[in-house]
């Protein structure tokens, strides 16, 4: 809490910091800042200056008289002459003036870094972006995770243009000529496919992206959609997670799926599958490419319906698991025999590490004895 206090002081200082020519005027209405009760603006008419001070702190200070000025741990923005000052609380003659303009960039990034964040779209990126073309291009710059949801239809042209502006942060540079630093992207869209289409290029080329999270608003997800999920991956040899969460599809799509991740995907390591109405003949599908990938250390088929049926082949799968680390059917319909089944087979994969069997159909009575007996034998377990 206290760190977020601090930052959001520090936000409300910078946004308030703007130059006349060619940038949008700075705030001088003290009723605006009023409202959030945070900050209070006073004009001193003689040297021109704008202070912008702790609305709070003034007044607990001036009424208790206790105003402490060897304090030089807070510091204000003051906008003087075209020029963005820091200055601290213990100098009133303004003599000790640091000039925003003339520090290096590198020390100018690191500042707008902490105020923006690293999340688009977000109210900090909006506000601060706003303010100067160098704080917009050190904005940019400072994005590493995008965030876009669209369930509807695209029907005007301002739903389509958000989409392009959202896909910008996906292609190797920007119109401020720097270069994107998206890492992870995670995406929604509808029944129209006008958004993933214009994203879509732009995801096979995005060299700095790690990892991709897409969700489809459909009841079953044509094969079609999951076809090209998977190959941005096979073309963007960048990403190493893949979460695919709620988008259930027919059992052909999981044969599919489980043949390309078998073969040709070579630089997936998680796979993130949950909530998808995964059921024993899907998953005994899906496990049976995802054991042949060489690269695939974690899986997640949590929050599913996978029961005991076919468990002899997929325990088969697990024995012979070579590169599985981390598997988690947590919250599923596996009995306790089941569970059994499953734990001995990971018990025999030379690879498997962490399991986690947690709120499956395993009484309450038998969840000691499995850890006395089981977990020993795994770094992380879970029953």
């Amino acid at each position: 809490m206290g760190n977020t206090s601090s930052k959001n002081k520090f936000l409300q200082n910078l946004i308030q910091i703007d130059v006349d020519n060619g940038r949008r005027k700075f705030t001088e209405n003290p009723d605006v800042l009023e409202k959030d009760g945070a900050s209070i603006i006073e004009n001193n008419d003689e040297d021109n200056q704008i202070i912008v001070q702790s609305k709070k702190k003034y007044k607990k200070d001036k009424k208790n008289n206790n105003y402490n000025n060897n304090d030089n741990s807070q510091m204000n923005l003051i906008h003087v002459q075209d020029r963005i000052v820091l200055i601290s609380n213990n100098d009133t003659n303004h003599n000790n003036q640091l000039t925003i303009n003339h520090m290096p960039e590198s020390l100018i990034y690191k500042i707008i870094k902490y105020a923006v964040g690293d999340i688009f779209p977000s109210k900090h990126f909006f506000k601060i972006s706003r303010v100067s073309r160098l704080f917009c291009k050190l904005s940019l710059k400072s994005i590493k995770n995008l965030f876009y949801d669209f369930p509807y239809l695209y029907e005007t042209n301002k739903h389509v243009n958000h989409c392009k502006i959202v896909s910008r942060f996906l292609a190797i540079d920007n119109h401020y000529f720097v270069k994107n630093n998206i890492q992870n992207a995670r995406l929604g869209f509808g029944l129209d496919s006008v958004g993933f289409c214009l994203m879509y290029p732009q995801l096979m080329e995005c060299k700095t992206l790690r990892s991709l999270r897409i969700l489809f608003y459909h009841s079953i997800v044509p094969k079609e959609r999951i076809k090209s999920v998977l190959n941005i991956l096979i073309e963007n040899h960048n990403i190493r997670k893949l979460n695919i969460s709620q988008d259930v599809v027919h059992e052909k799509t999981c044969k599919y799926i489980s043949m390309v991740i078998g073969t040709d995907l070579t630089n997936i390591k998680e796979l993130v599958y949950q909530k998808a109405k995964i059921n024993s003949e899907k998953f005994e599908l899906l496990m049976k490419g995802c054991t042949r990938s060489t690269t695939l250390k974690f899986l997640d088929f949590s929050k599913n319906v996978i029961s005991d049926e076919n468990l002899d082949l997929i325990t088969h799968y697990l024995e012979n698991s070579k590169t599985l680390e981390y598997l988690d059917l947590s919250n599923n319909q596996i009995s306790d025999v089941g569970c059994h089944l499953i734990i001995q087979a990971c018990k025999k994969s030379k690879s498997i590490k962490k399991l986690n069997l947690s709120g499956n159909l395993v009484p309450n009575d038998q969840i000691e004895s499995f850890n006395i007996e089981y977990s020993k034998h795994f770094v992380y377990f879970r029953i």
